[in-house]
């Protein structure tokens, strides 16, 4: 009897327990309560659990709200459109704090969360989802993004799709010969704004089944930096950097159906993405005496997408998982063309069409299985199958080039079409100490049309060893080797001018890779944590007499953390990046006349020194970090004048501080100061008139000194 007893017993916790775990999944606390009634009538009347309830479940006497709202105030002192690219502190001055985080839950597992960051900037977000655990949840999203660059540019032009010089202009067959261009240039102010609304929503069905609906809008405003062209060749082409207009609305709408038990998850879904631009062409008046008077080019073009989707697990067998997904895309593009050119003096033959009708199928298959062999082995394998097929149909255009001149040698656009198929194998033993040994092997098959290599085929190997010297001490090796081989390299005989015959694109070529990684977790102390990793891999492009021939990456990172005191931390890094390359060019289209090297290295360091008395309520640090990037390319023929490095610095050193007023109240404050330098030689010096050919904006490198203090209040209720 007193077994029984415990069987009971043991049963019973097991049932509650499973019954909150299913409440706190998100599902309906009610189904707590039900367990335990049916428990009740059903159980041994000697076990009482009456008193037993739901650490998950809210408390009946808690406040259904709890709330925390930070108010205050801030300022920039300087106008910096590089140090507000995307925090929107752009312009000096003052600007408000405002950020909420708000949670509602009662007895009936209703329940409601809200999110709002940042409101008092152009840059912020509000996230708001509720409804009822176990039955249905609504989630609504509002982002806006604000980006801003480009200090210092000026244009003579106006107007968005349709950009006018003003009537006081003075064309000129160089910039130095535009007399008016210094009285007529404005200050623009590059910028976009992306606006996005986002509606989702999720019921479920019962234990099993769940569906999903989203709903998403984003909208993109603003301006960015086009080159447009007019001229016949590169001799007497002349070009102005314009304010192009962007004016995008994307929907996108998903419908979605889950299912789960305890061995099959899945879902099926179905997504429709439509892309509108409400700009279909840019036109612009030339302001140069050479070549046409006006140009036009086209605008990215209205587009859908629809697909259709599936991905499932199977834990239906002891020792192996298996998952998988399955999509089918249908892209389709069908705006109707310009005319071939604004030119009125030109005499184009007719368009063979009146649009495109583009349309691109997309495929996609991926399946993979994880088996454990036993306690000390594991395997996987996994297959991937991606295909792109282009429907759209060949015709051949006549080109213009640059509204200024047609063509004598029509060409046919390209449908290009992929296939790529990777298949991946794995495993990994342990040894003695919980070393552990692992190793792989990728294959991959390329198949491409209309490009230079039909058929290729990529392999990579590679073996890792990882190694628990003690407690304190961990550290892992990985080598891996790799190649890519091309059937052969033929240039398209449709291309003209023709390409160089000797020329490799790089990542069609023939390439062999080598890589090797060191990582190392040292605990020196108690209280000192060490982490050092390093990484290089190389590439040989031994095939390939013109193009890129090899490349080289180098990175070195060491993360240190030490505890000084129960009260005082101190954290640091140092982290270093080299990337190298050499290609060879050829003047003539034929053999390598030219050598160039490419050089860019990053070099980061910071520290954190953070303060917080266990007793006090008060909590103070300061951050530094410095960064300083330099890329340099350099030709080793001596009588090719190089060109000066790029180089940029960065620091930026933060102080902030928290005092925790009483149980409600706290005051934060925080200040930052930054310096960044730019040395950009397509920048600086370069203003408006400098290059005979091109009418550029003369923008100017960043170059910033940027102070921000800002202080507020935080409030919980």
């Amino acid at each position: 009897m007193a077994g029984f007893r415990s069987s009971k017993l043991l049963l019973a916790v097991l049932f509650v327990m499973n019954a909150a775990a299913y409440a706190a999944s998100d599902e309906s606390v009610e189904a707590v309560n039900s367990a335990v009634a049916t428990f009740n009538e059903t159980s041994n009347p000697e076990v009482d659990i009456s008193k037993w309830s739901c650490r998950f479940c809210p408390d009946p006497a808690d406040e259904p709200w709890v709330a925390e709202i930070d108010v205050g105030a801030g300022y920039v002192s300087n106008d910096s459109s590089k140090f507000g690219e995307y925090n929107g502190l752009n312009e000096a001055g003052t600007f408000p704090i405002l950020d909420l985080d708000a949670t509602y839950r009662d007895e009936n597992a209703n329940y409601l969360d809200i999110r709002a960051d940042d409101l008092g900037l152009s840059n912020r977000r509000i996230d708001m989802w509720g409804g009822t655990q176990g039955k249905y949840r609504v989630k609504i999203l509002l982002d806006q993004i604000e980006r801003f660059n480009l200090d210092g540019a000026r244009t003579p032009y106006t107007g968005t799709t349709s950009q006018v010089l003003p009537g006081s202009w003075v064309a000129g067959s160089t910039t130095s010969a535009m007399t008016s261009l210094s009285t007529d240039l404005r200050d623009v102010d590059f910028s976009t704004r992306r606006h996005l609304i986002g509606l989702s929503g999720n019921i479920i069905r019962n234990a099993h089944w769940n569906y999903d609906a989203r709903f998403q809008r984003q909208t993109r405003e603003g301006e960015i930096p086009f080159g447009a062209t007019i001229g016949t060749t590169f001799a007497d082409a002349r070009a102005a950097i314009l304010a192009k207009p962007i004016d995008y609305v994307t929907d996108s709408f998903e419908l979605a159906a889950n299912y789960r038990d305890n061995d099959v998850t899945g879902t099926v879904s179905y997504l429709v993405s439509v892309f509108d631009n409400n700009n279909s062409a840019l036109g612009w008046e030339n302001a140069f005496t050479t070549g046409a008077n006006s140009g036009q080019v086209a605008l990215e073009p209205d587009n859908d997408m629809q697909q259709i989707s599936a991905i499932g697990q199977y834990r239906g067998f002891e020792n192996l998982f298996l998952n998988g997904s399955i999509s089918y895309a249908r892209l389709t593009q069908n705006e109707p063309f310009l005319p071939y050119t604004v030119n009125s003096i030109l005499s184009p033959p007719p368009l063979p069409r009146n649009s495109l009708d583009a349309r691109v199928d997309i495929a996609r298959i991926s399946t993979n299985a994880n088996w454990t062999i036993s306690d000390k082995t594991q395997a996987k394998l996994s297959y991937e199958y991606l295909e792109h097929v282009n429907d759209t149909d060949r015709a051949t255009y006549t080109y213009v080039i640059a509204d200024n001149a047609v063509t004598g040698i029509p060409r046919a656009n390209f449908p290009y079409d992929f296939r790529t198929q990777k298949l991946k194998a794995e495993a990994s033993y342990t040894l003695e100490r919980d070393d552990r040994v692992s190793g792989g092997i990728e294959y991959g098959i390329f198949d491409r049309t209309y490009q230079e290599v039909d058929h290729a085929t990529e392999t990579l190997v590679w073996a890792r060893y990882a190694n628990r010297v003690s407690m304190k001490v961990n550290y892992s090796l990985k080598i891996e080797s790799g190649s890519r081989s091309a059937d052969s390299y033929e240039v398209l005989a449709e291309v003209s001018p023709p390409e160089n015959p000797q020329l490799r694109k790089y990542n069609l070529a023939d390439r062999d890779t080598l890589g090797a990684s060191f990582d190392i977790d040292l605990t020196a102390r108690d209280d000192l944590f060490i982490i050092v990793s390093l990484h290089r891999s190389s590439a040989d492009y031994s095939n390939s007499t013109v193009g890129l021939t090899e490349s080289d990456d180098l990175s070195l990172g060491i993360d240190a953390q030490y505890r000084v005191s129960d009260e005082i931390s101190v954290t640091g890094y140092l982290q270093r990046a080299s990337i190298s390359s050499s290609q060879a060019g050829s003047t003539t289209a034929s053999d390598p006349s030219w050598f160039a090297e490419n050089e860019d290295g990053v070099n980061t360091l910071g520290f954190g020194l953070g303060y917080h008395p266990m007793d006090e309520a008060f909590e103070f640090g300061v951050d530094y970090m410095r960064s300083d990037a330099t890329g340099r390319f350099s030709f080793s023929n001596a009588s090719i004048t190089p060109f000066p490095d790029l180089k940029s610095t960065l620091d930026n050193i933060t102080f902030y501080a928290d005092f925790q007023h009483s149980e409600n109240l706290t005051y934060r404050a925080s200040y930052a100061y930054e310096v960044y330098q730019e040395k950009n030689w397509n920048l600086d010096g370069v203003i408006p008139g400098t290059i005979d050919n091109v009418l550029n904006l003369g923008e100017t490198s960043p170059d910033y000194k940027i102070g921000v203090a800002w202080f507020a209040l935080k409030y919980r209720f």
